[in-house]
């Protein structure tokens, strides 16, 4: 009866020892999974830490570009404004320019009507002058 109290100790430690061995296999496997995907969060961490550095970077870079384009903006919105006192100035000008040629022509015109007057009245007087007869005397 010994003998085979002991054999059966025997079946049930062998079997324990298989069942010990599947666990540590088990485990083992596990740990290298584990490892494994500590490896790849490590690495997609890297990687994270990477892309953001070059987020950073282009975010820096378009910032800059931006700052640069609104001065541009504001230059042109300045020379649009001064583009637009100086299109008013050159429109006043033409303005007096107009008015200074109508000016102009009716002095003109008011020139030549004085002018006709004139010699009109030039021919009248030629006329009643000449009905009188000067005489020249000698020795005056």
């Amino acid at each position: 009866m010994v003998a085979d109290e002991v054999r059966s100790l025997a079946s049930r430690t062998q079997q324990s020892t298989r069942e010990i061995r599947e666990m540590i296999g088990k485990l083992q496997d596990g740990a290298g999974k584990a490892a494994a995907v500590m490896h790849a969060s490590r690495e997609l961490a890297r990687q994270t830490v990477e892309q953001t550095s070059q987020a950073e970077s282009a975010l820096a870079h378009i910032r800059q570009e931006v700052s640069s384009i609104n001065s541009m903006n504001a230059q042109i919105a300045n020379a649009s404004e001064q583009q637009s006192q100086a299109s008013e100035e050159v429109s006043q000008n033409i303005s007096r320019i107009h008015l200074a040629t109508r000016q102009t022509a009716t002095g003109s015109q008011q020139v030549a009507a004085a002018s006709r007057e004139l010699a009109g009245l030039a021919s009248q007087l030629s006329e009643r002058v000449s009905f009188f007869k000067v005489e020249s005397q000698p020795g005056r």
